[in-house]
Parts: C-alpha cells; sequence; structure tokens
C-alpha cells in the first residue's frame, strides 16, 4: 500500500483552510498533518512537522508567501511547496518558481486543480494552474538566459507617452487604433514604439510583451496568445 504524502496548510483565512480540509480529507493519497496562519508559525510547524507538501497562500499577515517559500527551500530540502494565489501575472508566477515553488495554483480554481498539483508535485515535478499554460514553467525556469531589460526601473526611462503606447501595444491594439486614440498618425506611434524597444533594450514584438506582463501591464494569457502569434503587435 502506497504511503499517503503529508501536507501542511499555511493561510490566514479560516473558510479558506476549511475548504482545503475537506478536499483533502475526501482523498486517500493525502493526509493533512498541521495548519498554520501565518509565515513564522509555518515556518515552525514545517520543522516541527516535515511534511510532504506545504500549500502557502501569498498574502500572509506578518510576510509574503514568498519569503517561506525561500526559506522551506533553503532548510528542508525534502519538502515541496505550492503557491496559492490570486494573482495571474507573469511576475508573480516567476517570483514563485525561483523562491523555490514547484506549483502555483490561482485559489478561485483550487477545485479542479488542487488534486492533480499535489499528485504532480508529490512525484517530482512542477505544476502550473491549468487555467494558464504549461508553457510557461519553461519560460520561467530560463528566463535568466535571457535579457529583456526586465527590471522595473527601466520603465521609468518612458515618457508618459510612450508609457501608455507600451500599454496599448501590450493590450494588442493596432498602430493605427493607437494612432486614432492619440491624434497622430501611424507612423509617430511606430516611432514611438521603436524609441520604447531601444530604451528599454528589448529587441522584438514578444519581448516587449513579455516585459509588459512582467512589470504587470497585462496577465499572462494575453502574452502567451502573442507568443503564439508571429507577428506580435498588430502593426495595422
Amino acid at each position: 500500500m502506497d504511503v499517503r504524502k503529508t501536507v501542511l496548510i499555511i493561510d490566514n483565512q479560516s473558510a479558506f483552510r476549511n475548504n482545503l480540509k475537506s478536499f483533502l480529507s475526501g482523498n486517500p493519497e493525502f493526509d493533512l498533518v498541521g495548519e498554520a496562519t501565518n509565515s513564522s508559525e509555518g515556518n515552525m510547524k514545517a520543522e516541527e512537522l516535515s511534511p510532504d507538501i506545504v500549500l502557502t497562500d501569498w498574502d500572509l499577515p506578518d510576510q509574503s508567501g514568498i519569503y517561506l517559500i525561500e526559506q522551506l527551500y533553503t532548510g528542508f530540502k525534502d519538502i515541496r511547496s505550492v503557491m496559492l494565489c490570486n494573482y495571474s501575472r507573469y511576475n508573480y508566477i516567476t517570483t514563485a518558481f525561483k523562491a523555490g515553488a514547484t506549483g502555483y495554483l490561482l485559489k478561485d480554481s483550487l477545485s479542479g486543480q488542487l488534486a492533480k498539483c499535489l499528485k504532480a508535485v508529490s512525484m517530482g515535478e512542477y505544476f502550473l494552474d491549468g487555467s494558464l499554460s504549461h508553457q510557461l514553467v519553461k519560460s520561467v525556469l530560463i528566463s535568466d538566459q535571457e535579457n529583456y531589460g526586465l527590471e522595473r526601473r527601466n520603465y521609468d526611462k518612458l515618457s508618459r507617452i510612450e508609457q501608455h503606447i507600451l500599454r496599448h501595444l501590450a493590450e494588442k491594439k493596432s498602430i493605427k487604433e493607437i494612432a486614432v486614440k492619440h491624434a497622430v498618425i501611424p507612423e509617430t506611434v511606430e516611432n514611438y514604439r521603436m524609441n520604447i524597444m531601444k530604451k528599454l533594450n528589448i529587441g522584438s514584438n514578444a519581448g516587449l510583451l513579455r516585459y509588459a506582463a512582467w512589470i504587470g501591464i497585462v496577465d499572462i494569457e494575453k502574452v502567451l496568445k502573442n507568443q503564439n502569434s508571429q507577428g506580435g503587435c498588430k502593426s495595422s
């Protein structure tokens, strides 16, 4: 008989913890061994109970769940951490995996994804919420090998109108649509686009979209749709 995997829940909302506990109580593969309401308590419980899997919220009352995952990754190599979050933006997902998480779930899709996630991470695999895209895990893990000028400070190099143009491009508005909105000719918008890419040290439309996702202008779903098209931003 297979040994049940042990799970520790860390979340300060009792109703949400109860939902997780209800799921785990009905799943023969996993056994809830403890729960905590903040990062400090969670770290102590992890040391005391040595769970196989930790489910932690991003927004904990004392400090971020990211900090907790970093502590667990450093101090307890055998623990697999899953980030539970309300955010689907690229930079949140990237930060979680780089901190040491092996799973990332959106809170509003737990009912359909939690079982798959727990099974995957318990087998040593990475898991990304199915409502997003599994392409992202690979892009997260190799993102350090690429240089899109992703530092937030680069955004401050852009003028106010260039920031607006970047947002419009990330929202998949065409050059003509943007020109009408700003009462300029399309060639002017194209010049703005080229200046934006130069200031950010980004060499492609796809890179521009990834940057927009990284700093939180658009959600990752929109970026992935654009990455799948060779044209990137529309030009007409």
